[in-house]
């Protein structure tokens, strides 16, 4: 004789109870402080600048990344667009 196994419904995640409504979510947390804002960008130092030590490679052969980093440290908060966060990045 064949021992069958049922599936088990898979249990529910949601905690909520009926008509309880959710919690907002929180609050953003605060703008970093224009200093440490500084020390970011200078430490977003590009890859060929490590590599290559005093050697700076003209704009048109560096990487997509140095370029992106280049534009991060030559903006400030209010040229940056806010953007959300992908759900898988969460």
């Amino acid at each position: 004789p064949r021992i069958r196994h049922e599936a088990k419904p898979a249990p529910k995640n949601s905690p909520k109870k009926a008509g309880v409504p959710a919690a907002p979510p929180p609050p953003p947390p605060p703008l970093a402080p224009p200093l440490i804002m500084e020390n970011l960008k200078n430490s977003l130092s590009p890859a060929t600048q490590r590599k290559m030590g005093d050697k700076v490679l003209p704009a048109q052969e560096k990487n997509s990344r140095d370029q992106l980093l280049a534009a991060i440290r030559s903006s400030n908060l209010k040229q940056l667009k806010k953007v959300e966060v992908p759900k898988l990045l969460q």
